[in-house]
């Protein structure tokens, strides 16, 4: 057991230390303020029920310092059953490059609404967020002059929750947890190696969105991020950048329940069926093993105390990659003050994560009001 732990343990240092060398070789991007913008943008949003949420980002957008000219926002209306029309038909009146279009017919969901978007788009580079994200004034240039430079295939951008002033809260727990996340997809997209994305802030061609038939999995309610991202790795490995810039950043809520945080990882793990690349498969096997070998030698340890030197043994193995990357990433973030969560979110997190890999492809989830 003990043998068995340490190469599992040496498999995650070895594979948080990686990602630790990829974010440290993504390059800082620093905006040109007076560089031409070139390429044209269609921000697309899908929205359900998002009443108070959807005025706040169309302001956003609205003030962005990129010339309304170099862009449009399409927001596509799922089904909302509140105010979530009505209030971008008002600004969509006011506002040229304002499009509102309504999921019609039998079928539904984010998938489609964005397809729709996509469908109607004018730009030639696809800019995708959710309805209760806020972005800074300077989100669309930082990624038209990102793009410009680069021309790559896909950018994935750097997403992060709201911060409470209580530090010690559920609130914060799930931002530093995040965090751990977002810089994790970063590192590996740093050595080309792709392995997470989210929704809330991606960009892509529209010519390789349409290189592809079923590009979003339809046939899963979830992954329209991930999975598109590896479709494009498959083929263009080299073409998806992480844009590392504090004015890309999207910020969004975090979870307000522990119910809804487990619904929303159990929505987010039940797409796992459908991965194919080896590097999500073993990054996940990683993770999911080094958890439960500490959950494992936990329970052991009530009937023979050695597994409880195993545990804390692996433990501390585990923690020392982990707050390095913690603190590298931290600074860029503004997430220093999150790092006294560090030990409390180690010890919970190997039993969470457990939780979720076992019970994640087999439970039913809601979102949006929708049952799955």
């Amino acid at each position: 057991m003990l043998y068995f732990s340490l190469i599992i343990a040496f498999l995650y240092v070895s594979l948080i230390t990686s990602f630790i060398a990829g974010w440290l070789r993504l390059q800082y991007f620093k905006k040109n303020e007076f560089s031409e913008k070139k390429v044209f943008l269609s921000v697309i949003v899908a929205a359900r029920n998002e009443e108070e949420n959807i005025e706040n980002l169309i302001n956003d957008i609205i003030n962005q310092d990129l010339n309304n000219n170099f862009y449009e926002l399409i927001i596509v209306n799922d089904k909302s059953e509140d105010k979530t029309f009505s209030i971008v038909k008002k600004f969509s009146e006011k506002y040229e490059n304002i499009n509102l279009i309504s999921v019609n017919g039998k079928d539904s969901g984010k998938k489609l609404a964005l397809q729709k978007g996509i469908l109607v788009s004018k730009g030639d580079l696809i800019v995708c967020t959710d309805a209760d994200c806020r972005v800074s004034y300077a989100w669309l240039s930082t990624i038209s002059e990102f793009y410009t430079l680069y021309k790559p295939k896909m950018i994935v951008a750097p997403v992060v929750f709201y911060k409470t002033e209580k530090i010690f809260s559920f609130n914060n727990l799930q931002a530093l947890e995040f965090l751990s996340l977002i810089s994790s997809g970063a590192g590996a997209i740093g050595l080309n190696r792709a392995i997470m994305s989210n929704g809330a802030n991606i960009i892509f061609e529209k010519q390789v969105y349409q290189e592809f038939n079923n590009a979003f999995s339809k046939e899963y309610v979830s992954g329209d991020d991930m999975l598109f991202m590896l479709k494009i790795k498959k083929f263009y490995p080299r073409k998806i950048l992480f844009l590392k810039s504090k004015k890309a950043i999207v910020y969004t809520s975090a979870q307000k329940t522990v119910k809804e945080f487990i619904n929303q990882r159990i929505r987010w793990t039940s797409k796992s069926r459908a991965y194919k690349d080896f590097d999500v498969i073993f990054t996940s096997f990683v993770v999911l093993f080094i958890n439960l070998i500490l959950f494992s030698n936990l329970i052991l340890g009530f009937f023979d105390i050695k597994y409880f030197y195993f545990f804390n043994l692996i433990l501390i193995i585990k923690s020392i990659p982990d707050i390095i990357f913690f603190i590298l990433t931290s600074n860029f973030f503004d997430s220093k003050k999150l790092l006294i969560l560090f030990i409390p979110l180690q010890i919970i997190y190997f039993l969470y994560i457990v939780f979720i890999g076992i019970v994640g492809n087999f439970v039913k989830f809601n979102w949006k009001g929708r049952k799955y």
